[in-house]
C-alpha cells in the first residue's frame, strides 16, 4: 500500500470519501504530471495532508530535486503554493511538496504548544516521498514563510544530515535556539528579512518579541558554522518597482565547508511580506516588496547546492 493516500473529495449523502491508491510504478510519464494532489498519512494519533506537484516532464528513470514549502501563520498547502514553486518546477524539473501544520502553524521549541510530531511528520514524509518517487537524496531542500520560515531553519538545525539547503523569508530563530544550536553538518542557507517587520522584527526587540533573535545574529551563527567567509560581497539589487518603497541589499558569504554559502536579503523598508512578482498575491501597498520575486531567488540558490559527502 502506497504511504500517503491521494484525498478526492466525493460528496455523497454528507460523506467525504478517500480512497486507496496501489503503489504503482511508473517507468515513463507520471499520470499527475504537472498536477498538485493532496494526500494523506497518519503520524502518531494525527492525521497529516499536504500537496504534492510533479514536475510536467516527471518520469521515474531520472532522480528528481525534492522542496519543501512551509506556510506561515494561518495558512495551508494551498496558500503557500501560490508563491509560484510549482510553475517554478514544472520549468526548472523539481518535485514540490506544500504539508500542513497542526492548526495552521509550524510548532517548533520555543513556540507555545510546540508538539513533537512535527520533526517526526517531516521525517516519515520524506522517507515516503523517497520510497514513492525517484528523488535525488542529495539535493533535498525546504523553506518557508514566516513560522514556516523559522520551521525550515529549524529542520536544518536537527537534520543536517538531510538538507543541502534551507531558506527562511520573514523567519528566523528563537534566542532559546542559540544554546543549543549544533547541526551535525554544514548547510547552505538563504535569509530573507525587512527591516520595516512587526511580526518578526529585523534587529532583537526588548519589548514583547525579545525572545526572537536579532536577524544579523542569525547571519553570523550560520556564517560560523558553516565556515563561510566573515567578509562578504554586498549589491544592491535593481529597484524595479520604485512605488512598494523597498529597497533590496543581498549579501554573499561563501567559501564554506563542503562549498556552503550563507546569503542574505535585507529589504529596506520591507514588511512581513512574501517579496513577489505575483499579481495574484501582491498588495501594491508600501513595504511590500516587489523588486524580487522570493520563489524565483530561493530556486535559483537551492539549484546551486547539493549535499557534498565529507567529515567536517
Amino acid at each position: 500500500m502506497r504511504k500517503f493516500i491521494p484525498i478526492i473529495l466525493i460528496f455523497l449523502f454528507g460523506l467525504i470519501i478517500c480512497p486507496s491508491v496501489s503503489a504503482q510504478r511508473y517507468t515513463g510519464a507520471h499520470p499527475d504530471s504537472g498536477k498538485s494532489i493532496l494526500y494523506k498519512m497518519t503520524v502518531g494519533s494525527l492525521e497529516r495532508r499536504f500537496l504534492i506537484h510533479l514536475p510536467k516532464n516527471y518520469n521515474s528513470k531520472k532522480s528528481w530535486p525534492l522542496l519543501l514549502v512551509f506556510h506561515g501563520q494561518g495558512g495551508t498547502g494551498r496558500i503557500s503554493e501560490k508563491a509560484g514553486f510549482s510553475d517554478i518546477a514544472d520549468r526548472e524539473g523539481f518535485i514540490v511538496v506544500y504539508p500542513n501544520g497542526i492548526n495552521k502553524t509550524w510548532l517548533v521549541p520555543g513556540n507555545p504548544g510546540y508538539h513533537p510530531d512535527e520533526i517526526t511528520f517531516v521525517e516519515k514524509l520524506i522517507d515516503a516521498l523517497i520510497s514513492d518517487y525517484n528523488i535525488d537524496k542529495s539535493r533535498v531542500y525546504a523553506t518557508g514563510h514566516s513560522v514556516g520560515g523559522f520551521f525550515s531553519i529549524w529542520l536544518a538545525t536537527q537534520h543536517a544530515d538531510i538538507f543541502a539547503a534551507v531558506a527562511s523569508v520573514s523567519g528566523g530563530m528563537y534566542e532559546g535556539h542559540k544554546m543549543a544550536f549544533a547541526p551535525t553538518e554544514p548547510v547552505s542557507i538563504l535569509l530573507m528579512n525587512g527591516t520595516k517587520d512587526t511580526v518578526v522584527p529585523f534587529h532583537k526587540s526588548s519589548g514583547s518579541k525579545d525572545w526572537i533573535m536579532d536577524s544579523f545574529d542569525v547571519l553570523g551563527l550560520w556564517i560560523k558554522h558553516n565556515g563561510c567567509n566573515a567578509q562578504g560581497t554586498i549589491e544592491k539589487l535593481p529597484n524595479i518597482a520604485k512605488d512598494d518603497v523597498t529597497i533590496v541589499l543581498k549579501a554573499t558569504f561563501s567559501g564554506g565547508k563542503r562549498g556552503t554559502e550563507v546569503v542574505f536579503y535585507a529589504i529596506s523598508g520591507g514588511k512581513h511580506r512574501l517579496p513577489t512578482q505575483n499579481k495574484e498575491i501582491i498588495s501594491y501597498k508600501p513595504g511590500h516588496c516587489r523588486d524580487i520575486d522570493a520563489a524565483e531567488e530561493i530556486w535559483k540558490f537551492f539549484s546551486h547546492h547539493q549535499k557534498v559527502p565529507g567529515t567536517k
